[in-house]
Parts: C-alpha cells; sequence; structure tokens
C-alpha cells in the first residue's frame, strides 16, 4: 500500500527567508544601528557587525513560521495584488500569531507584519514584528509590545535596527 499523502496548505516560507537573511548577515557583516526604548528610556547605539549575534536577534522570529504542522489550517489567506494576510480562524494556544502580512512594496522590497501573542496565568506578552528586506539584504527590523507579570507593572518596549549597508 501506498503511504497516505496530505496536500498542506503552504503559507509564506518566514522560515526560509529568515535563514537566506541571516546568512546574508552573518556573511556581510554590516554595522547596525539599533534603538531600544523600554518604558520611557531610550538607547541608541552602533554595534559592529561582527558582535552581533543573527541567531539572538532573529530568536522572535521563529514564531512566525505558519508552516508548522500543528498550525496547518489555523489560518485563513486574503490577497490582493500588493499584500496577503494571514489571520487566526480561532484563538488556540498552539497559534502565537494572531495575524500575519507580507507585503510586496512597489520599490522591489518585501514587508511583514505579524502580531503575537501569549499569556499564562503569570504572564502576559504583546508583540508586533516589523521586519522589511531586498535582495536578501535587511533593510530594518523592529519588535515592539508590552509584558506584563502579574503583581507588577506593565512594560512597553521597542527595539529596532537597520543595518548600515
Amino acid at each position: 500500500m501506498a503511504p497516505d499523502t496530505v496536500e498542506r496548505e503552504m503559507y509564506f516560507p518566514v522560515k526560509s527567508t529568515v535563514d537566506q537573511l541571516k546568512t546574508t548577515m552573518e556573511k556581510q557583516q554590516p554595522a547596525i544601528e539599533q534603538q531600544i526604548l523600554i518604558g520611557a528610556e531610550r538607547e541608541s547605539k552602533k554595534i559592529a557587525g561582527q558582535e552581533v549575534n543573527w541567531t539572538d536577534q532573529f530568536k522572535i522570529l521563529d514564531d512566525l513560521d505558519l508552516n508548522k504542522p500543528v498550525l496547518q489550517g489555523m489560518y485563513r489567506k486574503d490577497s490582493t495584488a500588493q499584500t496577503v494576510t494571514y489571520t487566526l480562524k480561532k484563538a488556540d494556544p498552539q497559534a502565537k500569531v494572531n495575524w500575519l502580512k507580507v507585503k510586496y512594496l512597489a520599490d522591489g522590497s518585501q514587508q511583514i507584519n505579524a502580531t503575537l501573542k501569549s499569556s499564562t496565568l503569570v504572564h502576559k506578552a504583546e508583540r508586533t514584528v516589523e521586519l522589511q528586506w531586498k535582495n536578501e539584504r535587511l533593510l530594518h527590523y523592529t519588535v515592539s509590545g508590552l509584558t506584563k507579570v502579574i503583581l507588577e507593572d506593565t512594560v512597553h518596549y521597542q527595539i529596532s535596527m537597520v543595518p548600515q549597508w
């Protein structure tokens, strides 16, 4: 008997896109301009390319991979000429991404925007991610959101980085 073959709906390949960007960043090692805003405190710094750990920088993007087998069929796909949007059909603890939008911009670049939420009895987190690239080169990357631990204040933050090509 032939093994069962199941056709899976494929979503945008976030994982392979991020892997390509990471490979380019590690190979070319551009310096980055990074801005960090936590609450009311702001810090800007320039980091030499060889000092950036891209695996750590892109860690949150692992959660944007909608092609994990456990997530199949959980997202509705809506398309226009320049945008594809994946929206969570119903709440599920396996699905951290509420929606993910892929934009194809007029200048030839692509952009991913997404919101992620997670919640436990003691911790709540909401994050928004924006990633823009062109020809496997990162143009900018921003993560913003809030985190709340029970009996503590809510902390709002934003981390942005722009490679210095």
